[in-house]
């Protein structure tokens, strides 16, 4: 029994001594030589793709936030235990996030964790003891640069997802393949760090670039609240498009959200063009046929139901009811298309335009519109769909039908890419010459039709009309409520941009589209043109914005002042701007200092080209 326990007591002593001399080692090899024990590693975040505009302006940037929480109760247990000092804890967080020791010592009052700073982009680094009571959150920001291109990006989630506009269309694209690490010698026991052994890249998301063009855009705005504002209107939204290649170089509505591809109306008046061009495509009309018109029309003998006219127009040819919006000549060529081709065949010209269905542009939320089938089809509806009623469109149909007729009567679906990746969709619904004449008649709506207040001097413009009465579920057309368009093509002979105006329910007694919506359209045009036909501005260098004075901004755009005064956080209620071009004058001078900086003036003056 004695010589067994003997044994035991040796084996005992064998591992005590094993363990002393491996602890030994261990100790005596890292006393006072830095030698490394392990790698630390830190993440290295992806970013978002960047969406940028057509002119490679980037419309957002992203940024990693990280945010630091003190565990108070953990705290707490620990120090009951004797194994921290508060002292030391309070003075670390003092040193890291500049909280006073004698503020964190009344935190110390809350029971549960609170949050003790945050950091942009890259983790601070902490160490012990304080480290082992604070939990480190990430949270990816993505910001948009440019209010006005909101409603079209969309939003991004608090995981960094996204929630709608371009953002959820190609969040795939978007999103972050991979994070990435970077690895740190690690010594001794405090976690000191050493060189860095080991970096292993991000992936960031794949970027995207749009068909907008921020400073169309930025007209587009500026006109569109403006005569909303004029004729106050509920609401507007206007498309710019580029008539070749269906590029949407433009788009906004007030209403700050995708309106023009997710709202629907009668567009009343702008949809006879496609009546007349679909009368003319199978030889049923002429130009120079006449009509007479008395200011009201009875379509059928056997129903009750008048349709009546704007104006009284008396005799008038095909050319002159159109550019003057007749309802009779409408009407009467609908019920001729009805009678020799068929519900059927009438309807399909409305299909190959596009209407009723979604024109595929690369963004959520597309609505389809509505286009009854003939199978469910009155007597009225015919020659209701061919003066714009019994039939909804969203404006990015409408442009895209419109657009048909500017692009020699070729189909082209719109993208809102600079580079399509949707289906181009292109295909013929009317002949050339139909294209050409409707053109022509359209261009007469301008010089001396219904659209005489969108005329430019020197510049031909092809647009149409459209004063739709709104309809009231359960009680019929409202003889007050209006969706008031203004739709057309520049130059018209050979055209650029394709562009359509809608205020809806202007409030006044002005609201026909040829009076509330062609003078935007024309402010518009004026606008497109200064920046087309003209360079932004003579100097070509950056702005160089220091944060600690005010630039010399002579020769650079209202634009450019804006983004400088972003740059430097200045509220923009304190620029007034006079004038319009390029800044010739600035109040303050160039280089005072940005505390000193109070009212901002800048002068304009156009660029001389010679």
């Amino acid at each position: 029994m004695n010589e067994k326990r003997v044994r035991f007591l040796t084996f005992l002593f064998l591992i005590l001594f094993i363990v002393l001399l491996v602890r030994g080692l261990y100790l005596s090899s890292v006393g006072e030589g830095q030698q490394t024990l392990s790698e630390r590693k830190f993440s290295i975040y992806p970013s978002r793709g960047i969406i940028y505009d057509s002119n490679g302006i980037p419309l957002v940037n992203n940024n990693q936030q990280v945010y630091y929480y003190f565990d108070v109760p953990y705290f707490k247990r620990v120090l009951e235990i004797g194994r921290t000092s508060e002292e030391t804890v309070l003075k670390q967080i003092e040193d890291v996030f500049a909280i006073p020791v004698a503020e964190m010592k009344k935190k110390l009052d809350a029971s549960g964790i609170i949050r003790i700073g945050s950091s942009e982009m890259e983790p601070v680094q902490i160490d012990k003891p304080l480290s082992i009571f604070v939990s480190v959150d990430t949270i990816s920001k993505r910001n948009i640069l440019y209010p006005i291109m909101r409603q079209i990006i969309g939003q991004t989630d608090a995981f960094g997802s996204g929630m709608n506009g371009i953002e959820k269309q190609f969040d795939q694209l978007l999103s972050p393949i991979r994070a990435g690490e970077i690895s740190y010698e690690r010594f001794d026991r405090y976690n000191r760090l050493g060189d860095i052994t080991g970096i292993r890249e991000p992936v960031d998301g794949k970027p995207v670039t749009l068909s907008i063009d921020l400073r169309l855009q930025d007209v587009l705005q500026e006109s569109l609240e403006n005569a909303c504002e004029q004729f106050n209107a509920k609401s507007g939204q206007a498309i710019l498009m580029e008539t070749r290649t269906g590029k949407i170089a433009a788009m906004y509505s007030t209403l700050g959200w995708e309106a023009p591809i997710m709202s629907i109306f009668e567009p009343g008046s702008a949809m006879k063009p496609f009546t007349f061009a679909s009368a003319l495509k199978y030889h049923l009309i002429t130009p120079d046929d006449t009509f007479l018109c008395k200011g009201k029309i009875k379509p059928y003998p056997s129903l009750p139901t008048i349709i009546n006219d704007t104006h009284v127009h008396g005799e008038i040819n095909t050319k002159d009811a159109l550019a003057h919006s007749c309802n009779v000549a409408t009407i009467e060529i609908a019920l001729q298309f009805l009678e020799e081709m068929g519900n059927w065949a009438f309807y399909d010209e409305f299909q190959e335009l596009g209407f009723g269905q979604q024109t595929g542009i690369e963004m959520p939320g597309e609505v389809s519109g509505i286009l009854h089938n003939p199978n469910t089809w009155n007597m009225l509806t015919g020659i209701q769909m061919s003066i714009g009623q019994g039939i909804a469109v969203t404006a990015i149909q409408l442009i895209t039908a419109i657009n048909t007729l500017a692009n020699d009567g070729i189909y082209i679906a719109p993208t809102i890419l600079k580079e399509r990746q949707n289906d181009e969709n292109r295909h013929r619904v009317y002949q050339s010459d139909v294209a050409k004449t409707i053109t022509d008649m359209m261009i007469e709506t301008v010089e001396t039709g219904s659209g005489q207040l969108a005329k430019i001097k020197g510049l031909a413009i092809a647009a149409k009309t459209g004063t739709a009465q709104k309809a009231i579920p359960g009680i019929g057309y409202s003889h007050e409520l209006y969706t008031s368009s203004f739709i057309g093509y520049f130059p018209a002979n050979d055209p650029i941009y394709t562009l359509l105006v809608s205020l809806d329910e202007p409030i006044g007694q002005v609201y026909y589209g040829g009076d509330v919506a062609a003078p935007a359209f024309k402010e518009i045009v004026e606008a497109i043109i200064a920046i087309v036909t003209k360079p932004e501005k003579k100097n070509t260098e950056n702005i160089l914005v220091q944060p600690w004075k005010f630039p010399d901004l002579t020769n650079y755009s209202k634009k450019d002042v804006y983004d400088v005064l972003q740059t430097l956080s200045i509220d923009p209620d304190r620029l007034t701007i006079i004038g319009e071009g390029l800044v010739v004058k600035q109040d303050p001078a160039p280089d005072t200092p940005i505390g000193e900086v109070g009212h901002i003036s800048v002068y304009l003056e156009p660029l001389e080209v010679n």
